[in-house]
């Protein structure tokens, strides 16, 4: 699995998707020192329903994250100076001009 792309499962009923990281974690299926593999997160898929409208025809989808190319981000309207990996699926709703690049950190926790 790439580090470059962050993956949710998307009901195709509502619209309502979930970063895979959340659900896996959620449900204590992710292991120390290793990421999920895309059949992993196939099995995921098969085995979940949207937690709002109880559909089943759920769609894993793929999305190159936004700030590939940064170590750290950030918020620009965090109050409390939260900072996020740059694969984060929580960032890929904060636009670009909203966002704090750190190159590494030890520049973030600053």
């Amino acid at each position: 699995m790439s580090a470059e792309m962050v993956y949710y499962l998307i009901c195709k009923a509502c619209g309502h998707g979930k970063s895979t990281f959340i659900l896996m974690r959620e449900q204590e299926l992710i292991s120390p020192g290793r990421l999920p593999c895309l059949q992993g997160l196939e099995l995921l898929r098969s085995r979940f329903k949207c937690g709002v409208c109880d559909s089943k025809n759920i769609a894993l989808e793929g999305r190159r994250s936004v700030h590939d190319k940064l170590a750290y981000v950030a918020t620009t309207e965090s109050e409390e100076s939260v900072f996020h990996k740059s694969t984060c699926g929580w960032m890929i709703n904060v636009a670009s001009a909203n966002t704090i690049s750190f190159s590494d950190r030890n520049a973030a926790v600053r």
